[in-house]
């Protein structure tokens, strides 16, 4: 019996690898989503701001773009916010979709809380009540 012609194996082992570097048949990548990261809480003048994952459980219809103000001493609930609007394309699996906060720091003026998305997009919001601004 005689070996496959060269370029035959070498069409072989590229296909094994593509698909052991996970692409699928139909050409396109199968693109796991990563954990999104942990934001750490930040405490400012008596509040703690969070960015929870979910939204859900506050009545919101998505999840992630999400801060919630609550007091620093008993961690009542004063406030939530949608920072920004994630918009779904229904064929498209939800989860994979979501833009989640990755970060929460206070702005130099100590009125603002800067936050950043896993897309790298940059919003400021007043401390004294919520508003949102897009950076530039």
């Amino acid at each position: 019996m005689t070996a496959p012609p060269l370029t035959s194996r070498l069409v072989a082992g590229a296909l094994a690898l593509a698909f052991a570097a996970g692409a699928q048949a139909d050409g396109g990548i199968d693109k796991k989503r990563r954990e999104p990261v942990d934001v750490a809480p930040l405490i400012a003048a008596g509040m703690r701001y969070e960015a929870p994952r979910l939204g859900t459980p506050f009545g919101y219809a998505q999840d992630g773009g999400i801060v919630v103000a609550r007091r620093a001493d008993t961690g009542a609930l004063v406030w939530t916010r949608r920072v920004y609007p994630v918009a779904h394309d229904p064929s498209m699996e939800g989860d994979k979709q979501d833009v989640f906060i990755k970060s929460l720091t206070l702005a130099t003026d100590g009125k603002h809380l800067v936050i950043v998305n896993e897309r790298g997009q940059r919003f400021e919001m007043r401390l004294d009540g919520g508003d949102v601004s897009v950076m530039r």
